[in-house]
């Protein structure tokens, strides 16, 4: 199947697609579970897919995600929960932070590839529905992160993930560790795990399971799942005029709306860092004043969280409407200066959460100075 300008790819994070099946792109979902059989099974031209990225390559995890082909318009979707992450895409919610320390390993398995091109059966009755899936691969991916302590060297690691990923890229039969391979991987210990959900919903897998139950995944259907739709638009197959007006695509991405994506990482970051440290205040002082304060601190954070949800409920429909032809981009440049979400800028939260930080050390000290009896 050639791709012209009518048709789109999209990773599959909702994996119910079928052929068929109706999508909205202003909301990256699936619309009504409509099934057709398919016209042609092919094999893929290459079942193994494995690389291996440095972290210094990377500013976010976004930017790992885009280089494993998650386009940047469902990433925003993610970011702004207009739809829920799942399988690999659920590193989006990676916290540890990413450097030259950083190992990432892809893989992927592609098993079959799913083409219908008579359609005609399919009646769309949804005023919400833009494309239909016409093509499915299928197949499971994992994404796996290392993390290696600063002071010790990656050049033990590195070899020994070259060694693996090119023996799964190459689609060995008799892909089996040595001894010595098991024994290094169970060395690792900061590893976390994003894999297709047919495979293990579990991200403390370790990484020894993956590697030792891999080949059976390849070889049992069971384990695979959609990975990416290839989708036509419903105006064109139809020359429907009724099917909802959608902006060029290629005016989708560009300066305003990639802008989401930086700032939502940049808070999303800093939030988690303040939802950390307000785990660690204790519910009550031995002194009022300190209650008092802590409480402040509490009404602030909890006035924060409020004004970011609506920040990010704003875009969410900026975000659908300008997909949708209803806005221009330039909308989200006046949503993010708005002086309401000032408290959004990313200097006033790290002011705020070093402000909580600096207090809360001297709080617990005054606490343990207090409890040991001791003037302060």
């Amino acid at each position: 199947m050639k791709l012209s300008s009518h048709f789109i790819e999209r990773k599959a994070v909702d994996i119910s697609g079928r052929l068929g099946t109706l999508y909205d792109v202003s909301q990256d979902k699936l619309i009504d579970q409509y099934s057709v059989k398919s016209s042609e099974i092919q094999s893929a031209t290459q079942h193994s897919i494995c690389r291996i990225f440095s972290g210094a390559q990377f500013n976010n995890i976004i930017d790992v995600l885009k280089e494993i082909n998650f386009d940047d318009g469902l990433l925003q979707s993610i970011l702004l929960s207009i739809i829920q992450p799942s399988g690999i895409s659920s590193a989006i919610d990676y916290t540890q932070s990413i450097n030259k320390n950083t190992r990432f390993l892809y893989s992927a398995y592609v098993s079959k590839e799913e083409i219908s091109e008579d359609i005609d059966e399919i009646v769309t009755s949804s005023s919400c529905a833009t494309h239909i899936i016409m093509k499915t691969i299928w197949g499971f991916e994992i994404l796996c992160i290392l993390s290696i302590p600063n002071d010790e060297s990656t050049h033990a690691l590195d070899s020994l993930l070259r060694n693996i990923a090119y023996r799964l890229e190459h689609n060995q039969k008799d892909f089996v560790l040595t001894d010595r391979e098991e024994d290094e991987i169970s060395s690792l210990t900061n590893i976390t795990i994003f894999e297709s959900e047919t495979c293990i919903d579990n991200h403390n897998t370790t990484l020894l399971t993956v590697f030792n139950r891999i080949k059976s995944w390849q070889t049992n259907e069971n384990f695979h799942q959609p990975l990416q739709y290839t989708m036509c638009c419903l105006e064109s197959l139809y020359n429907n005029d009724h099917q909802p007006e959608l902006c060029d695509s290629s005016n989708l991405i560009n300066d305003q709306t990639l802008n989401i994506e930086s700032m939502i990482m940049d808070i999303d970051i800093w939030i988690k860092h303040l939802v950390e440290i307000f785990k660690k205040i204790p519910k009550n002082f031995s002194s009022r004043t300190l209650n008092k304060r802590s409480n402040d601190f509490q009404e602030q954070f909890c006035n924060l969280l409020t004004i970011y949800g609506e920040f990010r409920s704003d875009l969410r429909k900026l975000l659908v409407g300008i997909r949708r032809n209803y806005y221009e981009s330039i909308e989200i440049d006046n949503v993010i200066s708005d002086e309401y979400y000032s408290l959004l800028q990313i200097n006033k939260i790290k002011k705020f959460f070093y402000k909580v930080n600096q207090w809360l050390t001297k709080a617990l000290l005054f606490e343990q100075l207090n409890n040991n009896q001791i003037r302060y």
